[in-house]
């Protein structure tokens, strides 16, 4: 069975440490909407008790750094953030399948 690529973004989330693996083995199978709302829960959490750890996701996953500090002064810090991280892991993913596309249709020529 394929991977989905919300499946594809929690995964990175994990390897980026915005996650630990109980996390999500708690919520497999999440949609876009649930993963969000997981996403900015943990980064609640994060800016209240280990931005350090918040910040070294941030840059492992490559958020703008103008963008990150625009959203600490928003109405809705996590919430924000949440929606960086997360649009920045999808077009990772979306980047890869492409490029396996592209690559695979080249060696069958």
């Amino acid at each position: 069975m394929q991977k989905t690529e919300i499946d594809e973004a929690a995964q990175l989330l994990l390897q980026h440490g915005v996650f630990d693996q109980e996390a999500l083995q708690k919520a497999p199978a999440l949609t876009e909407a649930e993963l969000r709302q997981l996403l900015a829960r943990q980064v609640l959490y994060l800016l209240e008790r280990d931005f350090e750890r918040l910040l070294q996701s941030v840059y492992r996953i490559d958020v703008p750094e103008k963008r990150f500090k625009e959203c600490l002064v928003s109405d809705d810090p996590a919430g924000q953030i949440a929606d960086l991280m997360l649009k920045r892991e999808l077009m990772k993913v979306e980047t890869r399948r492409w490029y396996a596309s592209r690559s695979g249709a080249a060696s069958e020529n």
